[in-house]
């Protein structure tokens, strides 16, 4: 049941929605205008409700539920029907993490149960949820990549979904760090629901309402307002992009709004995990574009490294790609 945090949080939510038309609830592309409109049905449907109630109570189930879906690897419903090899992933993932970052403590990769009814690896009374080893490496490697030279890093995350990576963001850089979140208007409300229930400093932004960034807070930006940004000064030069397993799975156009954004910024490094070959080439909504496709058309930057991703998922056909600045 949602409890008094739960409800307050829905308000709050709520009277961010109300700066939209319950059109911008559906824009996703690719692969996400699809899923949008088969997976998320339901829990679309509860914002276009406005029902404080009804949201407080998805959003305190939302890792079992579809508010997640799409942004959870595997979903709850997948992870029922091969409970065996799901918790063999995590366990796998769990065991890539400890290796490829030096974790000591696993409780810092696991959430209170209380946070969305989450799902996973269950350890000392809380949940390790599939896609978390993950997330701590990546925000590892960004810590690796940006701690010699930057104090207060400004990173934007393109496609962030339930805020797993901002978190861990938030963790690895002691709260000293701006993340920006870039997603479709569903994400960034699971993502303010988990970045809230984690106590983190986290606002809902826009071109019009930005102000001066501040360290420690995370900010929701729409996918819906992206032209926009591109043409913001106050976005110029992060230290880093990021993002992992979305751009491949957007519309061309869309994918092109997001590198249109990348060259304009001209950040320090661009790191991206995406597909490097059709899972599915015979289907007519499942589209994948190729990381040569993205990487093609990245200007002032140049490859520093690229390699396989060491988690399972995506039948192998995940790659990490890491660019720098030219001028670096």
């Amino acid at each position: 049941l949602a409890d008094e945090k739960d409800l307050h949080i829905a308000e709050e939510i709520l009277d961010y929605l109300r700066l939209f038309s319950q059109d911008l609830l559906l824009t996703g592309s690719g692969e996400w205008q699809w899923l949008q409109a088969n997976k998320q049905r339901e829990f679309i449907r509860t914002l276009q409700s406005m029902n404080k109630i009804n949201l407080a109570t998805n959003l305190a189930n939302m890792f079992i539920l579809d508010a997640t879906y799409g942004y959870v690897s595997p979903s709850f419903q997948d992870a029922n029907e091969r409970h065996d090899d799901v918790k063999s992933n995590i366990l796998c993932n769990i065991d890539t993490c400890i290796e490829f970052t030096q974790l000591k403590d696993i409780s810092c990769i696991s959430i209170p149960s209380n946070t969305g009814n989450p799902f996973g690896y269950f350890c000392d009374g809380k949940v390790v949820l599939p896609d978390t080893p993950r997330h701590y490496y990546y925000a590892s490697n960004i810590h690796r990549l940006l701690e010699e030279n930057h104090i207060q890093p400004l990173i934007i995350e393109i496609g962030g979904g339930y805020g797993g990576l901002c978190l861990q963001l938030h963790k690895v850089f002691s709260s000293q760090c701006k993340v920006i979140n870039i997603d479709l208007l569903p994400a960034l409300i699971t993502a303010y629901y988990f970045l809230k229930k984690h106590d983190v400093s986290v606002q809902f932004i826009s071109n019009s309402s930005l102000t001066e960034l501040e360290s420690g807070t995370i900010y929701l930006y729409p996918a819906c307002d992206i032209r926009m940004m591109s043409d913001n000064s106050q976005f110029m030069n992060p230290h880093l992009i990021f993002n992992s397993r979305s751009m491949c799975e957007m519309s061309f156009d869309s994918c092109m709004d997001y590198i249109t954004l990348i060259n304009r910024s001209k950040p320090n490094f661009f790191y991206h995990e995406n597909s490097n070959f059709l899972l599915y080439p015979n289907s007519k909504r499942h589209i994948e574009l190729m990381s040569n496709q993205i990487n093609d058309k990245l200007h002032c930057l140049k490859l520093h490294s690229q390699y396989l991703t060491p988690f399972t998922g995506g039948s192998g056909r995940y790659r990490e790609y890491i660019f720098q600045s030219i001028n670096k």
